[in-house]
């Protein structure tokens, strides 16, 4: 979830190793699935000795995709307030 697979070499240099060239990938890890944060959620927290112990996963992806619903609606309505 968000983390990067890569070393500080690959991350800065790009695949070709070469210093802007163009082809760094900076802030690709900002962009998590929604899938990656389910599993990671049901994996964390889900089952035996655990905050929930059963849940459905549709529960989980509602709910997660109602808390990203939300989040960009706060974003817009500040973006706004701030224009």
């Amino acid at each position: 979830m968000g983390l990067i697979n890569k070393t500080q070499e690959e991350y800065y240099l790009g695949p070709d190793g070469l210093w802007n060239s163009h082809d760094e990938d900076y802030g690709s890890y900002q962009f998590v699935p929604i899938n990656d944060i389910i599993n990671t959620f049901m994996v964390a927290y889900v089952g035996e000795d655990k905050n929930i112990s059963k849940v459905k996963r549709t529960d989980v992806q509602f709910h997660a995709m109602r808390a990203i619903q939300n989040s960009v609606l706060i974003c817009c309505l500040k973006i706004k307030l701030l224009k």
